[in-house]
């Protein structure tokens, strides 16, 4: 896939949100240097200089784990929620760039519904759908909770996210931002974010 689109995908964000430096390593899966070195010094700005060197740590290979995660999945840009009044990790967002294929030469809406919204075994309860409007185009809104890497038992994290696959107009790709949480205490509240954010995404010509 051409890394280098014709586009620029800018939006904004609240405070909180740290931005992982996804694109600054073509090793997509490997920890390096430079990103062990940019999660200390992220970690040490974030939990003050006075922190203890154990959660410095801690810190520091929860936001090298992040990274390497969001580089994994393609991302353009990936982000990580620590609000400040929050004992740490509450969010990730990921925003990507999805292009046709031999498999999906045109990504209508029920393309993006059959890739973001197709019912499986790891989906739990109901699957939220609906297509709006946003500034950047047309989008297809999937709010969804699914188990993360279930064991045979069927174990494992439950998660949920809100994903807004944007269909810009005159571009054959789509945008894809993705908001993803544990607490699902929170969820609406989170959801509303995440439907804000997406409501900044801008497409510009590169």
């Amino acid at each position: 896939m051409n890394q280098d689109p014709s586009y620029r995908v800018t939006f904004g964000f609240p405070k909180g949100w740290v931005q992982l430096p996804v694109l600054d390593s073509n090793k997509v899966l490997e920890r390096d240097r430079a990103l062990e070195a940019w999660a200390a010094d992220q970690a040490r700005a974030m939990l003050g200089r006075d922190s203890d060197k154990d959660s410095v740590r801690q810190r520091a290979a929860e936001l090298t784990r992040l990274t390497v995660g969001s580089r994994g999945r393609h991302a353009m840009y990936g982000l990580a929620f620590y609000p400040p009044d929050a004992v740490g990790l509450l969010a990730i967002l990921d925003v990507k760039r999805v292009v046709p294929d031999r498999t999906h030469p045109e990504l209508t809406f029920d393309v993006l519904q059959e890739l973001y919204a197709k019912r499986s075994a790891e989906r739990v309860g109901d699957v939220e759908i609906e297509q709006t409007d946003l500034p950047s185009g047309p989008a297809l809104r999937v709010r969804a909770k699914w188990i993360e890497q279930a064991d045979e038992q069927g174990q494992g994290l439950l998660m949920e996210a809100v994903t807004c696959a944007i269909r810009p107009p005159g571009l054959a790709d789509a945008v894809v931002a993705t908001m993803s949480w544990t607490a699902l205490q929170l969820g609406d509240k989170l959801a509303e974010m995440a439907d804000a954010i997406a409501r900044t995404i801008r497409i510009t010509p590169a």
